[in-house]
């Protein structure tokens, strides 16, 4: 086992969501899972301005990091300000409907502006005030 500072380094093409789309002629519908390991606020905040360009709205999973910190909330309120559906997994996997404003963290959300006919027999849905 080695400790300490490595001396490799890398390079990594980084592209924004949009460009990307249009880089490889990728076209609806969307589906994004996404975990950018603590990075959500940078991500949220600008899907936030790009999202309402889009002629539909793709289904997002988003993974929040344990360490996301306050600013997350922000632009996960204003992403989900977009949606029919924000959906949160609970311990179980089970989707309930989720807090708009702030989310938790270590948690999965489910933004989706329509769930398909078949969704419940992949996830369990379930109403707020239902157990």
């Amino acid at each position: 086992m080695v400790e300490g500072r490595s001396n490799f380094s890398w390079s990594v093409k980084c592209r924004s969501m949009p460009d990307f789309l249009s880089d490889e002629n990728i076209t609806p519908p969307y589906f994004f899972k996404v975990d950018v390991e603590g990075f959500e606020h940078e991500l949220l905040a600008a899907w936030a301005g790009w999202l309402p360009s889009l002629a539909a709205l793709p289904t997002i999973f988003l993974s929040v990091h344990p360490r996301a910190d306050a600013a997350v909330g922000s632009g996960f309120a204003a992403v989900a300000a977009l949606y029919r559906h924000v959906l949160r997994a609970d311990e179980r996997g089970v989707l309930r409907p989720a807090a708009r404003r702030h989310p938790c963290a270590p948690c999965d959300y489910l933004f989706a502006d329509r769930l398909p006919p078949v969704a419940d027999r992949f996830v369990r849905i379930v109403d707020e005030n239902e157990s």
